[in-house]
């Protein structure tokens, strides 16, 4: 009976080995219990928490249907641009767009990016300008006010020679605020001499002779 035993015995092993064979990989991960159609997507997860995890994830974002999803103008809206300006910036926008639509960006994090990008120059601006102005304020010394002022009288004749299209090109341009253009300008001031300096009529043709202000004119030129 020992043997005959033993035989049941082996045979009882070999179906159990049968069963296991007959078992794919897949009904074998914690997935395998579920339909068949769900095993591609949960292949990547490596535990039912991962999956529920990620789940939990997606369910925070809200994926673009379409490029028109992206709002991405206001953040530019108090840009000052002309109209080439705002033809390369509506261009930059819808390839960002679509890069953003194929590698499953949402628009919420479109924005962040931009935002951050903006950010980042910024304060990489101000940091030159701040180094800059350091520079030019050691170089020019007392006459650093001085110098500063015959910068933005060279602005106002170059003006007034442009039939007064110079001004606003400049207002709001962060290289108004460049100490190298504000050498530039001084530098242009000496050149032509005091005589051609100190009247403009910025803005447009026709305007007064009269010397103007930045504060009225030149709004948020030479800050520093």
């Amino acid at each position: 009976m020992a043997d005959e035993n033993t035989g049941q015995t082996g045979a009882g092993n070999e179906t159990t080995g049968g069963d296991g064979g007959g078992n794919t990989q897949e009904s074998q991960e914690w997935y395998g219990s579920l339909p068949e159609a769900t095993h591609e997507k949960l292949k990547g997860f490596a535990s039912v928490d991962d999956a529920l995890s990620a789940i939990e994830q997606g369910t925070k974002h809200t994926y673009a249907k379409s490029p028109d999803d992206f709002k991405l103008d206001g953040i530019f809206a108090d840009a000052q641009l002309d109209d080439t300006a705002k033809a390369t910036l509506k261009e930059t926008l819808s390839g960002f767009t679509t890069h953003c639509m194929t590698s499953d960006i949402t628009p919420k994090q479109a924005e962040g990016l931009i935002k951050y990008q903006q950010e980042l120059v910024a304060k990489q601006n101000e940091a030159a300008i701040e180094a800059g102005t350091t520079a030019l304020k050691t170089q020019w010394g007392k006459d650093y006010d001085k110098n500063k002022d015959q910068s933005l009288l060279a602005v106002q004749a170059l003006d007034k020679k442009m039939d007064g299209r110079l001004a606003p090109a400049l207002n709001g341009n962060p290289i108004v605020n460049d100490p190298m253009f504000i050498e530039l300008m001084y530098t242009i001031g000496a050149m032509v001499g005091e005589d051609s300096l100190g009247t403009g009529s910025p803005g447009g043709v026709g305007g007064n002779d009269k010397p103007i202000s930045y504060e009225t004119a030149f709004k948020g030129m030479f800050k520093t």
